[in-house]
């Protein structure tokens, strides 16, 4: 099986790790991850802390102090080269965006973005990485995705940065390890929950809404719909406490424009 090294599990490697368990549960799948790679662990194979998971110290709302970092990457046009892929008639869905494209073009600018987090956005990453508020669209999150994907950022370079500032006592260690935790937990574990549960699994629909989610402008609107409407099955989950009393704190005229703003965006979804 031809696999990457821009992950730090095989494809397969989840499923056998799962394979004589129950359930796919993150958490067991997590902790194997950080004791095979000595990740924010002692001598022993212990968690540095007593424990493994300060998702509890990780749900603070947000009340807009402080700041959100400014947005200081680069900005690239792209106009010309995305006229010639809709000449060419290349299906895309979104606005490209492609006269100020924001992600980076090599690993230099990676490389950039990534210090640029760790300093800036990374120490107040913790307390409000399940926040969400309509007065900030990227919070305190990293804006990586794009660069590790990519492959010019290594997951693992990405982890040892965040544990770096967690040991010269920059982020605290509840900031760190939720941090950490989305890439070696969420990211390797969705990748192979998805290669083992893929094709069969979309056909799935728990929310049961005929839409389809995608990523963009307009998402913001989306998500806050898609959560208004879904209040009865979801509001009394916990780990969506903090999105409901969001929700709870809009008014009237801005829930009302986040809806209709979705409704638009369904409904041209066809020709977007």
């Amino acid at each position: 099986m031809v696999d990457s090294e821009h992950f730090y599990t095989r494809r397969d490697e989840a499923a056998r790790l799962f394979s004589q368990r129950k359930q796919w549960l993150l958490e067991h799948f997590y902790r194997h991850m950080r004791v095979q790679h000595r990740v924010l662990v002692d001598g022993a194979g212990r968690p540095v802390g007593g424990q493994w998971n300060f998702d509890q110290d990780n749900r603070k709302p947000w009340p807009g102090a402080p700041s959100e970092p400014a947005d200081c990457r680069a900005s690239h046009d792209h106009s010309a080269l995305w006229q010639t892929i809709v000449a060419a008639g290349v299906n895309s869905f979104g606005e490209a965006n492609a006269a100020r494209l924001a992600w980076p073009l090599d690993r230099g600018e990676a490389l950039q973005q990534l210090d640029a987090f760790i300093e800036n956005a990374l120490p107040h990453f913790g307390d409000f990485q399940d926040a969400m508020s309509h007065r900030s669209w990227r919070m305190f999150h990293s804006l990586l995705s794009f660069a590790l994907n990519t492959k010019m950022l290594d997951p693992r370079e990405v982890v040892a940065r965040a544990e770096a500032a967690w040991r010269a006592g920059s982020v605290s260690l509840a900031t760190a390890e939720g941090f950490i935790r989305q890439i070696i937990g969420w990211r390797e574990y969705i990748r192979g929950f998805y290669w083992t549960h893929m094709p069969r699994h979309v056909e799935q629909n728990f929310s049961a809404t005929r839409g389809r989610c995608r990523d963009g402008s307009g998402t913001n609107s989306l998500c806050w719909d898609f959560f208004a409407r879904n209040a009865g099955k979801l509001s009394t989950n916990r780990r969506l406490g903090m999105v409901y009393r969001q929700l709870a704190k809009m008014d009237e005229a801005t829930r009302r424009s986040l809806q209709v703003q979705a409704d638009e965006l369904r409904n041209a979804l066809d020709r977007l």
